[in-house]
């Protein structure tokens, strides 16, 4: 589950959101059930299928255990850029 949220949040910083949006919008993700597990990101990046009995998270993730640790601290703007 950490590693789900952590690639998520990674990739909305990636797209431009701030911190906390981005934080927000991945503990939200695990929380619908939205986000799954690394091996099968790692299949769908390579063009193959993920396996069928892993294809979902486990509702488990929904749990606040798994999310609700993760907190921002310090500056929650959007990152810098510099080309």
């Amino acid at each position: 589950a950490t590693a789900a949220l952590m690639s998520d949040f990674y990739r909305e910083l990636g797209r431009g959101k701030g911190r906390l949006a981005a934080l927000r919008s991945a503990r939200l993700k695990l929380l619908r059930g939205r986000l799954r597990p690394q091996a099968d990101e790692a299949k769908r990046e390579l063009g193959l299928s993920p396996s069928g009995k892993t294809a979902r998270p486990p509702t488990d993730w929904r749990h606040p255990y798994y999310w609700a640790a993760f907190v921002l601290s310090g500056d929650w703007r959007p990152l810098a850029v510099n080309d």
